[in-house]
């Protein structure tokens, strides 16, 4: 990843050489012709010329020097005016042009400043033309010459970017550095600083690093060299190196740039020392109301750590687990988090699952910095802090996907919505109902009944425009007003296998039924199933899916412990297999690195869908989408 990012900015910078135009800055010395040399009658126009080009308007001079050449293209005014034409038309990006200008002067003032400006310009021409061997050729050439402080240092600087662009990056510095030495003025010698610094940062190799501090010893940029090598070694997990380099860097380097930088690896490092970076801790309620759900997530956690292990290499440490009971506590989340990070000093926590315990584990872990994935639904618990995730299916998660897939795969537009009234049900109409207006759509009806409710006359009738009672005979009942595509029903499957016959007999038979993951269960199925044939709704784990990921892991779950997963399981088995295979990574080192790599991860193929998380640590999932086909439930494509 080293060689690929030095590559990476090597390219850049080179390519930056060739596709840049030349800024010319004013001149510090005395013109490079004698104006005793001009006639009287052009030094007026010579002198209107030279003013326009030191000030930088490059567009007022080029003309002056066009009727300069042509009113005396012979002598020095008009090898002058050569000079400056093939200058502004390489600045313009003429390459063409500037060539034709500057090799007509030939070497008939070799010798004279002139010549060695032409010179100095034919070598810049052929590095902007893609040639940088020739560049280089030539500025060396120049080199040979009785030359200016500022032309020899912007030659020496020449010879750097030529060597550069060949792709020798320390030759590079060298040049680069002798052109320091000739004191170029601030402005020439912020951009050699600059090349040199970027140079050093990311260009060179270890042993390309050594050989300059070297050579420079306590010499600029000894500084930067020593910062370098100080990262280097810290990302191949050199600590005991590290800590030199950045030992000498902040001793000998009082109020550097970088020194902000320096102390960053300090502190990383410091952090290193308090990790165990192959250790993970589990929080879970192993005890009290919620042991059963605690056990089942324990047994996927404990399945996927074997798989990693089982898969990793022989000479690399296994993965450590450090299991803690919370028995579902809040005191028991607060207590487990600090075991794991003092004690233990694990990298990162999954748990626990209990509402209150998640979200005083949460507090606790975000207070010691600690990345913590939640199991649970706990409402806002990721607003904690930095350090928090969730990985757990919640009802707006629900609800991007139904709606989605109904907007863009049905072609709904227009919904109604059935509902329990108890928290749950509440909670949902009010997830769909925002994502439905998210989507442009309309909400035509929205009734909620008693969540012990066994006849669903009144609400169906009201949603229908029905009048509460029937009046006649059977034959003159009034037809239902039905002006809503689809009916979504948050509620248990037992619930919808009433509600659906009973939408039937009030003649309401062609709305599409739309339901929560809480109808995925074999529950569904037990009867007749005639009235919820095409119903769909989604979850996060399907078992019966045909993905290779799921049959592998609920084969694998079956041989371990002899019954098929459920959706805790998977969401325990994917948290687990995330953390461990981020934890593989050997850029992630401390904590921070991890908490980081969670926010960075996108689409994890794990058995409960894509998985990633957003900016504020929520899962993001690609559910699966199901229906009933007959007497089964199916995934739909």
């Amino acid at each position: 990843m080293k060689n690929v990012s030095r590559l990476i900015f090597l390219c850049f910078l080179a390519l930056s050489l060739f596709a840049c135009a030349v800024k010319t800055a004013p001149p510090v010395e005395e013109p490079v012709t004698f104006l005793d040399r001009v006639p009287l009658e052009l030094r007026p126009l010579f002198h209107e010329a030279e003013t326009a080009y030191r000030s930088g308007d490059l567009q007022a001079a080029l003309p002056l020097y066009e009727r300069l050449l042509k009113s005396h293209p012979g002598g020095t005014p008009g090898a002058l005016a050569r000079l400056r034409l093939g200058e502004i038309l390489l600045e313009k990006g003429d390459l063409a042009g500037a060539r034709r200008e500057l090799e007509a002067l030939g070497t008939t003032y070799r010798g004279d400043p002139l010549y060695h400006e032409t010179q100095y310009l034919l070598a810049l021409l052929a590095l902007r033309e893609g040639d940088p061997s020739r560049s280089e050729l030539l500025s060396r050439e120049l080199l040979q010459e009785p030359l200016s402080p500022a032309l020899k240092a912007k030659t020496l600087a020449l010879v750097g970017d030529s060597l550069l662009a060949a792709g020798n990056a320390s030759g590079a510095v060298t040049y680069y550095l002798l052109a320091l030495e000739e004191r170029p003025g601030e402005a020439a010698e912020s951009a050699l600083r600059g090349k040199t610094e970027g140079i050093v940062r990311h260009g060179l190799d270890e042993n390309e690093l050594k050989a300059l501090l070297e050579k420079q010893k306590r010499r600029y940029p000894s500084g930067y060299v020593l910062v370098a090598l100080a990262r280097l070694s810290y990302d191949r997990g050199d600590a005991d190196a590290a800590r030199s380099y950045v030992g000498r860097f902040l001793d000998g380097h009082p109020g550097h740039p970088l020194t902000g930088e320096g102390q960053d690896i300090v502190n990383r490092l410091e952090k290193m020392a308090q990790v165990n970076r192959r250790a993970v801790g589990l929080i879970l309620p192993l005890s009290g109301k919620f042991a059963a759900f605690g056990q089942k997530a324990l047994d996927a956690a404990l399945l996927a750590l074997d798989l990693e292990n089982e898969g990793s290499d022989a000479a690399v440490p296994p993965m450590e687990l450090f299991i803690e009971d919370s028995a579902g506590e809040p005191a028991g989340g607060k207590k487990a988090v600090e075991k794991l990070v003092k004690e233990d000093r694990v990298m990162g926590i999954i748990g626990t699952m209990a509402g209150d315990a998640a979200e005083e584990a949460a507090r606790t872990a975000q207070a010691l910095r600690v990345p913590l994935v939640t199991l649970t639904q706990k409402e806002a618990i990721t607003e904690t802090g930095d350090f928090v995730f969730r990985n757990f299916l919640t009802p707006p998660m629900i609800m991007k996907t139904l709606v989605h897939f109904a907007f863009m795969n049905m072609g709904m537009k227009r919904f109604a919505i059935l509902y329990p009234d108890d928290p749950y049900g509440t909670e949902m109409m009010e997830a769909f109902w925002d994502e439905v207006e998210w989507y442009g759509g309309e909400v035509r009806g929205v009734e909620s009944y008693e969540p012990q409710a066994t006849d669903f006359s009144r609400e169906i009738r009201a949603l229908a425009g029905l009048p509460e009672k029937k009046d006649g005979h059977e034959d003159e009942k009034p037809s239902p007003v039905v002006d809503f595509d689809a009916l979504f029903i948050p509620d248990t499957a037992l619930k919808a296998r009433l509600i659906a016959p009973q939408l039937a007999f009030h003649d309401i038979t062609t709305v599409q039924l739309l339901g929560s993951n809480l109808w995925n269960t074999p529950d569904l199925l037990l009867g007749e199933t005639t009235y919820l044939q095409g119903a769909v709704f989604v979850d996060v784990f399907f078992p019966d899916s045909l993905s290779r990921a799921v049959r592998d892991f609920v084969d694998r779950f079956y041989f371990a412990y002899g019954r098929n997963p459920a959706e805790i399981e998977a969401l325990a088995f994917d948290t687990m297999k995330i953390l461990l295979t981020l934890l593989e990574d050997e850029r992630v080192r401390i904590r921070e690195d991890l908490r980081d790599a969670l926010l960075q991860l996108k689409n994890y193929p794990g058995v409960t869908g894509l998985t990633g998380f957003d900016e504020v640590g929520e899962a993001r999932k690609s559910l699966f989408v199901l229906s009933i086909r007959g007497d089964k439930i199916v995934e739909v494509d």
